[in-house]
């Protein structure tokens, strides 16, 4: 299917849309050769105007079956809404192609299971984007700072922001990142990127708690989720580690990272967690460590460069370890969320 570049074809027209194209115009192998939209003026427009900014020429189409049959189109990337990722995965792998999903891939764990077994069938793959596992800056946190900041006393991750479209719900509308039935809210939306984090660094948790905001027709505007393990994932021990995530689509809090161990700490502070270009600071044994391994360069070309690496070298072993990871990030998600409606009767 595949020799030494992917042709993409894209769903979704969004603002996120739009810094994916940037992003593929920025790394060598992967170019977009089809846009779909369930409204042919939209994806002509878009096209467009993506063609004006570099990419192209862009064909355009407003037929999911078509979009996915096309023989221009060795790869579909889904930025749609939340709640239409299963279904329209489903459709991308029966057809025989990997698909690209953007965060979250679902909210229930069963459907996770359910898209890997698709993809174990038609011999593809899903990969979920979640720009964050990439960053040079987060994987020097990851890879050589954590391990030297010695056994944990405090973990906080936290990511929110006024959302654009909250004054348009205010208003009575209904935009799709804080309707409950296309699955949007603080906690899928923002959130998932805290919870990555804490599941790539200390793995799937033992307890999970969500007290939660709501919006009066059940909108999830902000939460606080604390993942509880009962053995310190690091260093084993009956101790244990608590990990307090926040976040928010109502009010700017202080986003970042804050660790702190018995040999040192590691502060990201107010950074963007989706891009971390702000790496943040260690202070280990009296010294000093900056973060500084990326610019301010597209955020998503990381994460693409490594799904084109994983899709052109047909890798299962990646495959595997971000499906697993995925997996164990919508458990805690589903666990916060039955929590949360817990505490709401």
């Amino acid at each position: 299917m595949m020799n030494q570049s992917i042709r993409i074809g894209t769903v979704g027209t969004s603002k996120i849309m739009r810094i994916i194209q940037d992003a593929m115009r920025h790394v060598d192998g992967i170019d977009c050769s089809v846009v779909y939209s369930r409204e042919l003026s939209r994806a002509e427009a878009f096209a467009r105007d993506m063609e004006a900014a570099g990419s192209g020429p862009l064909k355009i189409t407003d037929s999911f079956d078509d979009l996915v049959t096309r023989e221009d189109v060795d790869v579909v990337y889904l930025a749609s809404p939340n709640r239409l990722h299963y279904e329209q995965a489903m459709r991308v792998m029966r057809a025989g192609k990997p698909v690209i999903i953007e965060k979250p891939v679902a909210i229930l764990a069963e459907k996770v299971e359910d898209l890997h077994a698709a993809a174990l069938e038609h011999n593809v793959m899903f990969l979920e984007a979640i720009s964050t596992l990439y960053m040079p800056n987060y994987l020097k946190l990851k890879n050589e700072i954590l391990p030297r900041l010695g056994k944990l006393k405090k973990v906080r991750v936290a990511y929110g922001r006024y959302s654009s479209q909250y004054d348009a719900y205010k208003r009575g509308e209904n935009p799709n990142v804080f309707s409950p039935a296309m699955e949007g809210g603080a906690l899928n939306d923002m959130g998932v990127y805290c919870v990555h984090v804490a599941v790539d660094l200390f793995g799937e948790p033992d307890e999970v708690t969500c007290e939660r905001s709501y919006g009066p027709d059940g909108a999830d505007l902000c939460d606080e989720v604390v993942l509880y393990y009962k053995k310190d994932p690091l260093y084993g021990g009956d101790e244990g580690l608590t990990v307090q995530i926040g976040t928010s689509k109502i009010t700017n809090i202080l986003n970042g990272i804050w660790l702190e161990g018995e040999n040192g700490s590691f502060s990201f502070d107010n950074g963007e967690m989706h891009d971390f270009v702000n790496g943040g600071r260690a202070v280990i044994g009296g010294g000093e460590i900056i973060l500084a391994e990326q610019g301010d360069e597209n955020r998503m070309v990381y994460e693409q460069a490594a799904m084109r690496d994983c899709l052109l070298a047909d890798d299962r072993p990646f495959f595997e370890k971000m499906y697993n990871q995925t997996l164990r990030v919508v458990k805690v998600l589903e666990r916060a969320h039955a929590d949360a409606a817990k505490r709401r009767r």
